[in-house]
């Protein structure tokens, strides 16, 4: 008997095998690290390739109005970004770095969505349905690992090979306090990632429509691990996030007055005020100096240096001062006579990269997909992006906060297909 095999089943599970991989990030690094070999690192780039050379199986009829705008468009921009930075003698490995975190972005979000729409609607239901399972349960490792490693501190050090005061990145994954208690990273490579990982399980928990947890025990035990996780990295977006989702959901549950849209937009111009003068530091260093001089006032001077360099030249302000040239990420840019200045929010990368262009594309694609699943949002990712536009834009950087980049896209696009078939 000959056995047939279902390529597209094969393809799923790949997706499937990728998503798991993504909740254990962290263990990736420190693997790197204990056995001294960076290009373990490389894994999700390696993985991801591999995906788009088995995925993009491009057929005319799969070709719609929306894929052609994203492959024109975006490839058409980033090979523009590319020539213009060649044209300002940046040198080409920090160009090739740059592309390599953000192309490679793009070119999933296509390839997912290119192999998406082939796959039946009875598949990608069921296809679906697992992926939030998953969802939800590493979630909860990863939220009961932080909240381990907060407990039990120095024998967490001890575990990864540090000594109490010798933290950083040593040894592959990036150890902070926040006073005397660390800022967990759960299983991934630091706290910002660890703590947006479970705050968008959180979410989906209580917001997807695939799959309801019957049993109220079980679901509010996993809420409380989720909540107490974030709560302990004291990672101020995240938290802010939350407090902001509670409210627009307390507030429609007793007035029915849907509150999303006017939080949304209160919230961005706040927060864009927030970044770019020291009105909102002044106050907050009053009552908790710490927490404004790191959350805020390091931002306001980053934004404020950037955007100086911008305003040196009208073609900045278009399209950016060039690939690669701030942030402090990847390549060590002083051995090519580059002193970069740090990038750490989705906006002031994009301003610094790509220009104007790019702020105004990428908030127009946020209120797009926002637009898209408001009145229908089967997955749960509306208040997702809701953080990735409002919350976070202005203070961390969702561009490079892997997984949470990939999994969020591969969401969207998952989202995309099952929206009028659930």
């Amino acid at each position: 008997m000959r056995l047939v095999i279902n390529k597209k089943n094969v393809e799923l599970k790949i997706i499937e095998f990728f998503f798991i991989l993504c909740f254990f990030a962290g263990i990736f690094s420190f693997l790197s690290y204990l056995v001294d070999n960076q290009y373990i690192k490389l894994w999700k780039e390696l993985y991801v390739i591999l995906m788009c050379i088995l995925f993009f199986d491009i057929k005319l009829k799969n070709i719609n109005i929306n894929v052609l705008f994203f492959l024109l468009i975006g490839g058409g921009f980033f090979f523009i970004e590319m020539i213009y930075s060649l044209l300002m003698n940046i040198p080409n490995d920090i160009i090739l770095y740059q592309l390599k975190n953000d192309l490679l972005l793009f070119l999933f979000a296509i390839c997912i969505y290119l192999f998406f729409i082939k796959i039946d609607d009875k598949v990608i239901r069921d296809f679906s349905i697992k992926l939030i399972k998953i969802m939800i349960f590493l979630g909860a490792v990863n939220a009961i690992a932080m909240i381990l490693e907060f407990v039990f501190f120095e024998q967490f050090l001890n575990l990864i090979g540090l000594d109490m005061g010798n933290w950083g990145t040593a040894v592959g994954v990036k150890i902070i306090t926040f006073g005397d208690f660390l800022r967990p990273i759960g299983l991934q490579s630091g706290f910002v990632q660890a703590t947006t990982l479970v705050l968008m399980a959180f979410i989906i928990l209580n917001e997807n429509m695939v799959y309801n947890i019957k049993n109220k025990i079980i679901k509010y035990l996993l809420e409380t691990i989720f909540l107490v996780a974030i709560l302990l990295s004291t990672y101020a977006t995240a938290i802010i996030g939350l407090i902001v989702y509670f409210i627009i959901k307390f507030i429609y549950k007793i007035f029915k007055i849907n509150t999303f849209i006017f939080f949304s937009v209160i919230l961005f111009i706040f927060f864009l005020y927030t970044t770019h003068g020291l009105g909102v530091y002044e106050f907050v260093n009053t009552i908790y100096p710490d927490k404004a001089y790191s959350s805020i006032l390091l931002r306001v001077l980053q934004h404020w240096q950037i955007i100086d360099e911008i305003s040196q030249n009208g073609i900045y302000f278009l399209l950016g001062v060039g690939l690669g040239i701030n942030g402090m990420f990847g390549l060590d840019k002083e051995l090519y006579g580059i002193i970069p200045i740090a990038t750490d929010s989705t906006y002031i990368y994009l301003f610094s990269n790509y220009g104007i262009v790019s702020i105004l594309f990428y908030i127009f694609i946020l209120i797009y997909f926002i637009i898209n699943f408001y009145k229908r949002d089967i997955l749960g990712i509306k208040y997702c992006l809701f953080y990735v536009l409002v919350i976070d834009f202005f203070f961390n950087n969702t561009l490079t906060n892997f997984p949470f980049n990939f999994i969020l896209l591969l969401l969207i696009n998952l989202s995309l297909k099952i929206k009028q078939k659930f």
